[in-house]
């Protein structure tokens, strides 16, 4: 073969391979959002009588990409799970459990649902400070049955002091879990409006009837000791 022909194809060959085995071909930025260990909403709460099934849009899709003018691709990802999570461990002190609604799931009837949409977005360098910020805006609403009880939108800003990047996504951590505790302290306030049947208790059978007993004498050793207690509190 023309040793010419082996040269010129060498560039090509090194570009697939790069390619292939080690990625080059990425040219965008991932930006990982994990979810705090998060406090629920301070008492008074309103013990709701059923669970809140999180009904996250279709939209709120696990990586959500945004191109800024100037800039790479930017990926945040993980917005779906960080959210459920953010939003389960802030509303289970007034409602009694907080699953996320999958396909073949079928609420209960007195169920809530909680549909929620949320989409992040990357704020370059303003007034609002040095570097870049996250930014999630949304909307939500509660529902029970055929009934809903509330809606908002909502948005929140992190510290504008992120590099471009990777380094976003903790913005975006801190805004998810900011939106999270707003909402579970929204719906924390919502009254219950249905009453829990009762519960009786079981029946309970005597297997051995009550005897009265006569006075007895107190043991010696318990007398001594309540003595050795009441002499100990007098001094």
């Amino acid at each position: 073969m023309n040793p010419r022909a082996l040269l010129g194809a060498a560039p090509c060959l090194c570009l697939l391979l790069c390619q292939t085995l080690s990625g080059c071909g990425m040219t965008y930025h991932q930006a990982e959002i994990r979810s705090s260990r998060l406090a629920p909403p301070p008492e008074p709460v309103t013990r709701h009588s059923a669970p809140i099934w999180l009904e996250i849009d279709p939209g709120v899709v696990p990586s959500q990409c945004v191109v800024p003018r100037g800039q790479r691709k930017l990926c945040f990802e993980d917005v779906h799970g960080a959210l459920a999570t953010a939003l389960s461990q802030s509303l289970w002190t007034s409602f009694p459990d907080a699953p996320v609604l999958g396909p073949g799931d079928e609420p209960h009837p007195g169920d809530y649902r909680l549909v929620i949409e949320l989409r992040m977005e990357a704020v370059p360098p303003s007034e609002g400070g040095p570097g870049w910020a996250a930014l999630g805006r949304g909307k939500f609403r509660l529902i029970r049955g055929q009934q809903t009880l509330a809606t908002s939108s909502l948005e929140s800003r992190s510290r504008a002091e992120f590099a471009y990047g990777k380094p976003l996504g903790i913005g975006a951590s801190e805004v998810i879990d900011a939106i999270a505790s707003h909402i579970a302290g929204e719906l924390s306030k919502i009254p219950e409006t249905v009453t829990p049947p009762g519960r009786s208790l079981p029946a309970v059978s005597v297997t051995s009837p009550l005897t009265p007993s006569s006075a007895q004498p107190a043991d010696p050793y318990m007398a001594s000791a309540s003595s050795n207690v009441a002499l100990s509190s007098s001094e």
